[in-house]
């Protein structure tokens, strides 16, 4: 990916384009991207296009899913369970009970009655 952004910026942002609106930028990048689908990646026999065209997407799944991580810690005497680096409280009627924690990418689920609380970095 890091690749990518370099290509576009030495052959589409090189010299820095001259425009009057967001809109008209954005005219310019789909007609480079038209120009480029047309291109081939060195010896190959498809167009950048038909390659992408193949690679298309998978539809989403129509069910939802959890996409945080499950862990089970301990609360220790303190009322603290500790979620990988971070530790976080818990009621002190679940020292020394194992509860069912759900790390997300922006908050901690717990099944203790204190059951949300912003995820913390380290």
């Amino acid at each position: 990916m890091e690749g990518q952004v370099d290509y576009w910026r030495r052959n589409c942002l090189t010299p820095v384009p001259r425009v009057d609106s967001l809109e008209e930028l954005n005219a310019r990048f789909a007609e480079f991207e038209r120009a480029e689908e047309a291109g081939r990646v060195g010896m190959r026999i498809r167009t950048i296009g038909q390659d992408f065209a193949q690679e298309a997407p998978l539809p989403l799944p129509e069910a939802g899913f959890e996409t945080g991580i499950a862990f089970t810690p301990r609360v220790d005497r303190s009322g603290m369970v500790a979620v990988r680096v971070c530790r976080y409280s818990a009621p002190v009627r679940f020292i020394s009970r194992t509860v069912h924690v759900m790390l997300r990418s922006s908050e901690v689920v717990s099944s203790t009655a204190a059951p949300r609380s912003p995820a913390t970095a380290g």
